[in-house]
């Protein structure tokens, strides 16, 4: 076995991470954990976009429910082009 004078244990066979391999490690785990932020960002995103969309319509479909229920037998668009349907 082959002993570095400035080491205490062998070459071979030795336990823990060195330095570099802790840059390493630290490194990649930055980079998945910046593909999941970015991914986190346009999930709420795209929530946001659906919410908007969902009061849209919502209000689209009171405004064509109260177009409906309307009555169109003196339907105008101003109220002096009101025609008098009354035949007497």
């Amino acid at each position: 076995m082959r002993r570095i004078p400035w080491r205490s244990r062998p070459l071979r066979g030795e336990s823990g991470l060195s330095l570099i391999e802790m840059l390493v490690s630290l490194s990649i785990l930055a980079v998945v954990f910046s593909g999941f932020a970015a991914v986190l960002v346009g999930a709420i995103r795209g929530v946001v976009v659906t919410e908007h969309e969902t009061r849209a319509t919502a209000i689209a479909t009171e405004a064509v429910e109260q177009l409906q229920a309307s009555d169109w037998d003196s339907a105008a668009l101003y109220e002096d082009e009101v025609a008098d349907t009354d035949p007497r």
